[in-house]
């Protein structure tokens, strides 16, 4: 079985993907869902999923 997670921290995206930054490595769409939010040290952490394909992913949010 292939392990499709992806972890990515919204610090390190560059500006010009977009207002969030993120985009679907499966389908090209910007237009995520988040499905569970969790605090963790020093920010959150958030499940997102894509509402075109289902794709999923892990953010990082750390305040500066």
């Amino acid at each position: 079985m292939i392990d499709n997670r992806q972890s990515i921290r919204l610090s390190d995206l560059d500006a010009s993907h977009g207002a969030a930054g993120l985009t679907c490595r499966h389908c090209g769409c910007r237009d995520f869902r988040v499905v569970y939010t969790r605090p963790i040290a020093g920010g959150i952490r958030r499940r997102r999923e894509c509402r075109h394909c289902g794709h999923r992913i892990t953010t990082t949010e750390r305040s500066q």
